[in-house]
């Protein structure tokens, strides 16, 4: 979640965020310039707030569509008690891979016999 202290608009996304029980990282462009380009890439804006959700980029506040794309992407509706915070793999929003320099190492050779 792109966000800053920009007001009504900013306040409502992350309370919309924080009534479903989805937990969120906060990214403020105006904290650092890191920030900043990563949104600029992300949107060619430095607009907020910016919810990223799997591959989808949701520009401003809409709740309607913020909901719509949570539920899609299988989080638990405000309330839901039944559902965990994260998501069940949805194919519309599939996880990133973390990049893992690690090389494959195979399993030994079983001793000869």
């Amino acid at each position: 979640l792109y966000i800053t202290a920009c007001g009504v608009t900013c306040d409502q996304a992350k309370q919309l965020l924080d009534q479903r029980g989805i937990p969120y990282a906060n990214k403020n462009p105006w904290a650092s310039d890191e920030e900043r380009a990563a949104l600029k890439k992300l949107t060619g804006k430095t607009h907020v707030p910016v919810l990223i959700i799997g591959s989808a980029k949701l520009e401003g506040y809409d709740a309607t569509q913020w909901n719509a794309s949570l539920d899609l992407a299988g989080y638990p509706k405000a309330g839901d008690t039944t559902k965990k915070a994260a998501p069940t793999q949805n194919p519309a929003y599939p996880p990133k891979k973390p990049e893992d320099n690690t090389p494959e190492v195979p399993a030994p050779a079983s001793p000869p016999r």
